[in-house]
């Protein structure tokens, strides 16, 4: 999602923010992960190049993802690729390829 919106083996990451996001499945974490790097670009005014997930903790029916989202300040010098508004339930897939975890959806542009 974050090469979509920009170049981003183009930017500088200057600024770290770490958060985390509760959901009872992988396929609903990963939708909340993706929409919250939306909404922290959007409250900090930054350019996501990379996300880091630090840990994901299972208590109970829940599952926390701790991550950490490396960026850069947006300024008028840097170029939006495609706008992504937000993660979709549609087409959300989630399967383990050769211990491999592969999840994917729909993204609104």
């Amino acid at each position: 999602m974050l090469s979509l919106m920009f170049e981003t083996e183009e930017l500088t990451p200057s600024v770290k923010i770490t958060f985390s996001k509760e959901a009872s499945s992988e396929e609903l974490l990963f939708i909340e992960v993706l929409n919250e790097i939306l909404f922290i670009q959007d409250a900090h005014t930054i350019a996501a190049s990379s996300l880091t997930v630090d840990e994901i903790k299972s208590d109970d029916s829940q599952l926390r993802a701790i991550c950490t989202l490396s960026a850069e300040p947006f300024t008028d010098a840097l170029t939006v690729k495609t706008e992504v508004k937000a993660a979709t339930y549609s087409g959300l897939k989630y399967e383990i390829k050769e211990s491999e975890h592969m999840l994917q959806c729909i993204l609104d542009v």
